[in-house]
Parts: C-alpha cells; sequence; structure tokens
C-alpha cells in the first residue's frame, strides 16, 4: 500500500485500543520490565499515554532501581524532559505533564525513550500524530540510547511513508515482545 501519512494516521486510528488496552498495556510492560537495556537503565524516558495508548507508567512500580523521566509539551518549541515524580497538570489534551516549573532534565542523561505512535513499520519509522515533537526529541539523544517504540502488534506494517527529518526507533515492543528494528 502506497499510502499517504494521513491516510496511514486514519487507518491507525481506526485501530485505536478498547476494551482490551489493559491487558495489552500490562503484556508490554512485562516484556519491558524483563528486558535487559531497561533493567540496566539509570533513567528510562516514558510518555504520559493519550486515550488510547498503550499504558507503559506500569514500569515504574516494578523497576526500583531505575529513575524515570517523562515529557511537557510546551506552548512552543520542542519538548522537555523533567523527572516523571514532580507535580503535574493536565495538559489541554488531556493528559498529565511535568508543571511548568518543574526541573528539567539532559536528554544525555536518558538510557532507554519509550515513544508512543499510531503505528510503526518493521524499519522502526514511526507514525506519530503529526506535530513532529518525537522527532525533535529522538534527534536529541545520544547515538547509544535505545529508543523503543511501544505499539499493539496489529499496527506494525510492512512499511511507512518517511522523510529525511523523520527518526525511526531501534526496537519496538508489542503484546507479543521487544524486537530490534529491521536494518532493511
Amino acid at each position: 500500500m502506497n499510502s499517504t501519512k494521513e491516510e496511514w494516521r486514519a487507518w491507525a486510528k481506526e485501530l485505536i485500543l478498547g476494551a482490551d488496552a489493559s491487558s495489552i498495556s500490562r503484556e508490554m510492560v512485562r516484556h519491558l520490565a524483563s528486558w535487559g537495556p531497561i533493567r540496566e537503565a539509570s533513567w528510562i524516558l516514558l510518555y504520559m499515554p493519550l486515550k488510547g495508548e498503550p499504558d507503559v507508567t506500569g514500569l515504574m512500580d516494578g523497576l526500583v532501581n531505575s529513575s524515570f523521566a517523562t515529557t511537557r509539551t510546551p506552548l512552543k518549541g520542542p519538548l522537555t524532559i523533567h523527572p516523571a515524580d514532580v507535580p503535574m497538570e493536565r495538559h489541554r489534551f488531556g493528559y498529565m505533564q511535568p508543571a511548568a516549573d518543574a526541573e528539567e532534565i539532559e536528554p544525555s542523561m536518558i538510557d532507554v525513550v519509550l515513544v508512543p505512535g499510531l503505528a510503526f513499520d518493521r524499519r522502526g519509522n514511526r507514525l506519530g500524530w503529526g506535530a513532529g515533537y518525537y522527532d525533535q526529541l529522538l534527534v536529541r539523544m545520544e547515538p547509544e540510547t535505545y529508543t523503543v517504540g511501544v505499539v499493539p502488534q496489529e499496527r506494525i506494517v510492512l512499511s511507512l511513508p518517511h522523510e529525511a527529518h523523520d527518526v525511526p526507533v531501534s526496537h519496538l515492543v508489542t503484546e507479543d515482545g521487544v524486537v530490534a528494528a529491521s536494518k532493511k
């Protein structure tokens, strides 16, 4: 299928998680919690889920030797990174984010980034909501940082349209496990 990003977004939105969201999220958390790079990470950057996105915040309950961070979406500019245990406020789209005055963390401190997406392809190309926030975030990460696309298995496709500014993830986690993105 040689479709545009908008056509792919429409397809993926039809598959937004419903009743089985919590069981899929639990399976993803289980796989992530046993994955070596997560177990060895000092800092893990996770996202606060939008409605219908897998919720992997349960990782914070089981990994006592790691610190967790999350992002804040400013009115202008790129996402900022903050400890996940700071005071939170509701973003206009409904998800929780660190308060505006929360301490920031440098991208170089992050060992693993969990990346939401509407769909991913096997090479790690991501289809997001279209604002480019995560592409801008991922280019600021160190080359050795693990970047993990979080997506239900049914939304991994053979190939997605991508552009020069799109940053692929290194790994994918689904309810079936964690796999490296294909280089081919």
